[in-house]
């Protein structure tokens, strides 16, 4: 991991935000989030893609092992950018 303001490799755990890692660089001091969530983009519009394909929220989610909500957010995340041509 590196950081996001200077691409540094020297940072350090800086505690937790609502349950995620926080860390702080070494060099510039920036306090950032790992940019790594638990699910790629690539995984989001998969599910997108099979939500257009007709699956239903609840079949895509035992598929990709996620919440059928969790679905339904990144479908309105998607439907609202020009990434779906």
């Amino acid at each position: 991991m590196k950081c996001k303001r200077c691409n540094s490799a020297r940072i350090l755990k800086n505690g937790k935000r609502e349950g995620q890692q926080c860390y702080i660089c070494k060099n510039c001091k920036h306090q950032f989030i790992s940019e790594f969530g638990r699910h790629t983009p690539q995984e989001e519009q998969a599910a997108v893609l099979l939500h257009c394909l007709g699956l239903s929220f609840a079949s895509i989610a035992q598929v990709l092992f996620v919440h059928p909500s969790t679905i339904l957010r990144w479908v309105r995340k998607y439907s609202h950018k020009d990434m779906l041509l």
